[in-house]
């Protein structure tokens, strides 16, 4: 016979579980972020190099100059397709998203924790949320998952224990 499920604990670390994969989202929305500022930073060095050159050679500089500018025109028309960009738009959409379900768990959990529901209603709840956290990432990443990064992971993680510590110190968290 099956051991008894404990309802209340499968909820507790559904948000977990969510309050987790938020604060994912959000170590890797700035790590694309980083990478995205960086390669904004070198293709304006690029292009004002190029122009730079144009200035200062004249019209020796064609051969150096124009290839440049051509370059990072292009790298900048193509910059909306590019996946760091894709991922922090992505990424930040999903985030809020995300925290709204997060608080719309949290205000369940009170009813939860305090054993004011069925076990029948604590599942649908559960599932509803996982459901809903399932749709929101379809809708966000059309183009495929986060890759898994386990630095980024275990900080996420780390975030997500000092986040329940503070607003629920019950000493049952465990991401």
């Amino acid at each position: 016979m099956a051991e008894p499920r404990d309802y209340q604990v499968e909820f507790w670390n559904e948000m977990l579980q969510l309050k987790a994969h938020m604060e994912y989202l959000h170590v890797h929305h700035e790590a694309a972020a980083k990478f995205q500022h960086g390669l904004d930073a070198a293709l304006a060095i690029l292009s004002g190099l190029g122009l730079a050159l144009w200035v200062v050679l004249g019209d020796a500089a064609e051969f150096w100059a124009a290839p440049v500018i051509v370059l990072t025109a292009i790298v900048h028309a193509l910059m909306p397709y590019f996946p760091p960009r894709r991922r922090i738009r992505d990424t930040a959409g999903l985030k809020a998203e995300l925290q709204g379900l997060l608080i719309q768990a949290e205000r369940q959990w009170y009813e939860v924790s305090e054993g004011l529901l069925k076990n029948r209603e604590i599942n649908r709840l559960t599932i509803d949320i996982r459901e809903q956290k399932a749709t929101l990432e379809r809708a966000h990443f059309k183009i495929g998952p986060l890759p898994r990064n386990e630095k980024r992971l275990a900080l996420a993680k780390k975030e997500t224990e000092q986040y329940f510590n503070t607003h629920y110190p019950t000493g049952r968290i465990n991401v």
